[in-house]
């Protein structure tokens, strides 16, 4: 099994509640070998967290048999392991228009996690240009790299792209201490929802069956459970370069 656990997982043993364990992944549809552990955990934080979000911004599998002619979604920290794994997911509904930003040197494996276009933060001429000229016409706004420590902010310019009608939605992994408050108090702006992700077997359940529809695996770097592996996984971590999920090897 493999799943959402009640506390903290970087150990030997964690808790967890029944209700956020699924049967792990075994290939059933393409008839390949079982995921590897590294894999399975990669799934419950990052992948329960972009399936929600996009779900939110009305991005839904659901509609992965309707009609996606005009369906757009923007996708900010494209390259970390929220992004990517909403990079996958929109990819595996179907979604005809992804647009990812992240840095230059990740462009490539943003397209090959499923984007259409790829946004280099670090032009700036480029990034402005963007704003600019995508005004009011993506449905949905999944920003992972907003609040997330390197002082980044992308609201006022990604907001811009925002679809008038049928109105879009703007969702978000973080975000200062007033969006938190409004989350809590219930008191959010109408096109703008903070994500706080929940356990749901049924949703782990989904993203393993878009995953295995598409043959799609998670991104993930793999250290020991060791103090110098912790020390290493960490400090990849904090210097914002990781690509997909750090997963710690606890068995190895």
């Amino acid at each position: 099994v493999f799943g959402r656990v009640s506390s903290g997982s970087l150990g030997e043993y964690a808790t967890a509640s029944a209700g956020n364990l699924a049967l792990a992944p075994s290939d059933s549809v393409s008839g390949g070998a079982g995921w590897s552990d590294a894999e399975c955990a990669a799934l419950p934080t990052a992948y329960l967290t972009a399936l929600q979000g996009l779900r939110t911004g009305g991005i839904t599998n659901a509609d992965a048999a309707q009609s996606w002619n005009s369906q757009s979604v923007l996708i900010i920290g494209a390259s970390g392991g929220c992004g990517t794994a909403a990079v996958q997911l929109a990819a595996a509904m179907g979604v005809p228009r992804i647009v990812g930003i992240c840095s230059g040197r990740n462009a490539a494996a943003v397209r090959a996690a499923g984007a259409t276009e790829v946004i280099d933060y670090t032009d700036v001429d480029a990034l402005d240009t963007f704003w600019r000229t995508e005004g009011r016409i993506m449905d949905c706004v999944y920003d992972a790299a907003t609040g997330s420590g390197g002082g980044e902010n992308y609201f006022e310019g990604a907001a811009r792209t925002l679809r008038k009608d049928p109105p879009g939605m703007y969702v978000t992994l973080n975000g200062p201490a007033s969006v938190w408050l409004r989350k809590f108090a219930g008191w959010e702006k109408k096109r703008r929802r903070l994500i706080v992700t929940k356990g749901s077997r049924d949703d782990l359940n989904e993203i393993v069956s878009l995953l295995e529809n598409t043959g799609v695996r998670p991104v993930v770097t793999v250290y020991p459970f060791t103090e110098q592996g912790v020390e290493d996984g960490f400090g990849l971590l904090k210097s914002r370069r990781a690509r997909g999920k750090l997963v710690f090897d606890v068995k190895g």
